[in-house]
């Protein structure tokens, strides 16, 4: 399965790939300028994401791992990329439980197609600028929004959105999706 990602003003795919029926991490992203296919004949480097740049990843890099977490439904991984201020207010328990009950009850929605086109950041504090397809192929439901992220001692961090806080203090008090 591949997912298209801009970063930085390249159009990068990301492929999961599965072993022995388990998703694994990408480790390689072919990397080519925005507007080529795969048949074109342009430039495309590979990236190794095991090698780690010394400044950690940007913005948008957690934000597609957050995204790639969530469509493995490694929920756990998702809740790792938050910022600390919403783990304060949602624990892991709550929000792997929130997330599965919701996969349980039907919502087998993935996040196959996004792109990022623009990041702004302003000390430590950045905006990310998101559209999402509903369909891999650019054919579903488009969606466009702000995701704000942070930087923290771990480097940057997703801020969790307020809905899910009204949507952990309805599962914690009522053990049950609201």
């Amino acid at each position: 399965m591949c997912h298209d990602v801009r970063l930085r003003g390249l159009f990068t795919r990301v492929r999961r790939s599965s072993i022995l029926g388990r998703e694994v991490e990408p480790e390689l992203l072919a990397v080519a300028e925005e507007g080529a296919t795969a048949t074109d004949s342009a430039e495309v480097r590979v990236v190794d994401l095991r090698e780690s740049d010394p400044q950690g990843p940007r913005p948008e890099e957690i934000l597609a791992l957050q995204f790639e977490y969530y469509n493995m439904t490694d929920y756990e991984r998702v809740y790792d990329l938050y910022a600390q201020e919403g783990k304060d207010r949602v624990s892991e328990q709550v929000f792997v439980s929130i997330q599965k009950a919701t996969k349980q009850q039907g919502d087998n929605s993935t996040i196959p197609s996004y792109s990022f086109p623009s990041v702004e950041i302003e000390g430590d504090r950045a905006t990310i600028q998101v559209v999402t397809n509903s369909d891999a192929e650019g054919e579903g439901e488009l969606s466009a929004y702000r995701e704000p992220a942070v930087l923290e001692g771990e480097g940057w961090r997703i801020v969790m959105h307020p809905d899910l806080y009204i949507i952990a203090e309805c599962w914690v008090g009522m053990r049950r999706l609201c």
